[in-house]
């Protein structure tokens, strides 16, 4: 690790004693004027809510009780995410006892628990209980297979799709769109905690995991043949069930098409599948709208109705969140399903922190932006370093896991939840890991993020061009608007992501909502995702800059509207960016003649907090608290930065660094900008008044 020259400037060198320092510093006058005391406390003693909790699958006999537990409070954890062990599963009552008794160790000590829905995943089946009750709960398929002369059949989704094709069991799957099978589900598993633990609920236990539920029509690839010997086959797969194109369905879509759209599916089916007229458009526009809402109504809405009436929030991931194109056969809308969850997730498995300049921050900027758009402030992470592992069996380093962490806290990430190995780490590189996240909890997880770009998610043009195929799904497989608006949907948040340029995503219903005009010092009205989870803190919203017209969702102002090539906005979006259009509103719009890379866009976006030299390898998150602007910078590079942040305004700033907490003051230019000093892998907050 290098160090500054002892040539650089002394604003510098303040900051590069915040960002390398080895131990706590006192926080100086100058920082105690920009930064509270309450946060500086806050800061320096992380609460428990504060820090990761450790993902545990089966509470062992030997670590249920106070002194077995303190295991995880000794390693800086916040608590664990857990469930009744999966031997004889939701069956054995030793099972339970145990896990009554770590519950109850945990309230001892004061750890929070989550509790995970499902043995192994994806969520839905339990463990295999949903379908044993009855088989009709199955997930089931509209396959078209041209070679016959009724080309249609309904078959359940199992071959070839994620049900047989994951890391924990080939295992048949239930019908998310069918509310019978979800209210089994949330029977099987939710009502059996809460007639063992319902004196925990809505304080020690503050939430129900979900993990990698999907609507399962779709090929998604098959398991390197190594990888599906290691896993369990619980429903042995039939080699005669060839793969078709199919689409999710449930025994009333028929009816339910009927109702909302006054058609008839039944002859309208083939659109589903082929044919390129306006007709054929609308109708499969019409029926991945209605499979958005059905899923997120029947599985996402009921468990977070439960969860609601029994004082707990819900929470969990999607699969692939990262792949755009998958968002149509898994979901319907992703933005949608993750909008029903109170506290939205991720999935990281990768412990390179480059990972954000490439795919991760459609990964992170899914949940982000579903937590952001529906006033709300939590968004979880499910973290590990499987990839590393996976490919040359090496752990992660510290700095790479600490950086990890940084780059999903600017994007908004507040609830930490690892499958990092403690037992393959030293008790104070995970100690530190904690403390690391458990700072920027301290000082993020109060504030509200404050990105002033909108970059629109094209789900509503893909539902009318996706075309479902028999072999994995692969973007080549798709018509060539389908390429050409997930290519620049992709290039315009990679650009952004790159350029430092914090955004959230939004879809033609939330654009719809919003409202042009309004006032930045407002704070947005954020829900509480629980009564034991309701003390978020005061919020507040960033001035409006030069007077610049912006559209506000959920509070939350943009100033800059970005539009992927090819998109065509549905009427109540489109009159809303014609409204800020004619106000005289920022709206950026990729196209062929001036295909926008990351100089580009971020000169026509106009970043608040521009670095120079430029750098593709920081990541940036703004936020706002109390009045106070908040900057997280993180290097992801492998090798040191040095230069100079814009911030607008003179005066001094603080530097808080969350790897060692450390704090120093940190003065600007002259011309509003604030030298920047950053090593391989580091994060540094600032604040400023």
């Amino acid at each position: 690790m290098k160090l500054c020259k002892t040539t650089l400037s002394f604003g510098l060198m303040a900051l590069c004693a915040a960002a390398f320092a080895g131990g706590s510093a006192k926080p100086s006058t100058s920082v105690s004027t920009v930064v509270p005391a309450a946060w500086l406390r806050a800061w320096q003693q992380p609460a428990m809510s504060d820090r990761p909790l450790q993902i545990v699958h089966g509470i062992k006999a030997q670590r249920a009780s106070p002194s077995g537990m303190k295991y995880y409070k000794d390693l800086g954890l916040g608590g664990i995410v857990c469930n009744v062990a999966f031997p004889h599963y939701m069956q054995s009552e030793e099972a339970w006892k145990t896990l009554i008794k770590g519950v109850e160790a945990c309230r001892q000590l004061g750890l929070i628990v989550w509790l995970y829905d499902e043995k192994g995943y994806p969520s839905g089946a339990a463990g295999g209980l949903v379908l044993a009750e009855n088989r009709g709960f199955e997930a089931l398929a509209l396959a078209f297979d041209q070679s016959r002369s009724d080309p249609f059949m309904l078959r359940p989704s199992y071959e070839h799709t994620h049900a047989s094709n994951n890391f924990a069991y080939a295992r048949r799957y239930i019908n998310l769109l069918d509310a019978r099978a979800d209210a089994s589900f949330i029977r099987h598993t939710h009502d059996a905690y809460w007639r063992r633990l319902e004196k925990y609920f809505g304080a020690t236990i503050q939430a129900v995991f979900t993990d990698e539920p999907s609507l399962m029509a779709v090929n998604i690839g098959q398991l390197p043949k190594e990888v599906r010997k290691k896993v369990p086959v619980v429903d042995p797969l039939d080699p005669k069930t060839v793969a078709l194109p199919s689409v999710p369905w449930v025994r009333d879509l028929p009816e339910q098409y009927q109702q909302r759209y006054h058609q008839d599916l039944k002859v309208q089916r083939r659109s589903l599948f082929e044919g390129d007229t306006a007709a054929d458009r609308h109708v499969r526009r019409q029926f991945w709208a209605l499979v958005a809402d059905l899923v997120a109504d029947r599985y996402y809405g009921q468990i977070q109705a439960w969860c609601g009436k029994h004082h707990i929030a819900s929470s969990g991931h999607t699969l692939w969140e990262e792949d755009i194109l998958h968002h149509v056969p898994l979901d319907g809308d992703k933005l949608k399903v993750l909008g029903r969850m109170d506290i939205p997730g991720m999935d990281e498995l990768s412990s390179d922190p480059e990972v954000v300049i490439h795919g991760g921050w459609m990964t992170a900027g899914m949940p982000c932006s579903a937590a952001a758009l529906h006033g709300r402030r939590r968004v979880m992470t499910e973290v590990s370093d499987f990839s590393q592992r996976m490919a040359n069996r090496s752990d992660a380093a510290l700095d790479a896991m600490q950086a990890t962490a940084a780059w999903q806290a600017a994007w908004g990430v507040t609830d930490f939840r690892l499958y990092y190995a403690p037992a393959r780490r030293s008790a104070s590189d995970y100690r530190a890991y904690c403390d690391f996240v458990g700072r920027l909890n301290a000082l993020l997880e109060p504030a509200t993020p404050d990105p002033h770009v909108l970059l629109y998610y094209p789900i509503y043009d893909l539902w009318a061009e996706y075309r479902p195929v028999a072999e994995p799904l692969r973007l080549a497989s798709q018509p060539p608007l389908v390429r050409k608006i997930v290519a620049s949907f992709w290039r315009l948040g990679t650009a952004l992501q790159r350029s430092q340029n914090p955004f959230v995503m939004a879809d033609h219903e939330l654009l719809a909502t919003a409202k042009v005009g309004g006032q930045r010092g407002q704070a947005p009205s954020l829900q509480p995702v629980s009564a034991a989870q309701s003390s978020v803190g005061r919020r507040s919203q960033s001035p409006l800059r030069d007077g610049e017209p912006v559209l506000t969702i959920a509070g939350h102002s943009f100033t800059t509207l970005v539009l992927p090539e090819g998109v065509v906005l549905p009427k109540p979006a489109a009159t809303m960016v014609e409204q800020f259009r004619a106000a005289g509103g920022r709206i950026v719009t990729d196209g062929e003649r001036a295909q926008f890379n990351t100089v580009t866009l971020s000169h026509a976006v106009r970043p608040e907090n521009r670095l120079s030299p430029a750098s593709e390898t920081i990541a940036l998150g703004r936020f706002r608290r109390d009045g106070r602007t908040i900057l997280v910078l993180v290097n992801v590079a492998p090798r040191p930065y040095h230069g100079q942040l814009a911030v607008g305004t003179e005066g001094t700033w603080a530097c808080l660094d969350p790897a060692t907490g450390s704090n120093s003051p940190l003065a600007t230019d002259g011309q509003g900008r604030l030298p920047i000093a950053l090593s391989a892998h580091r994060a540094i907050a600032i604040v400023g008044q």
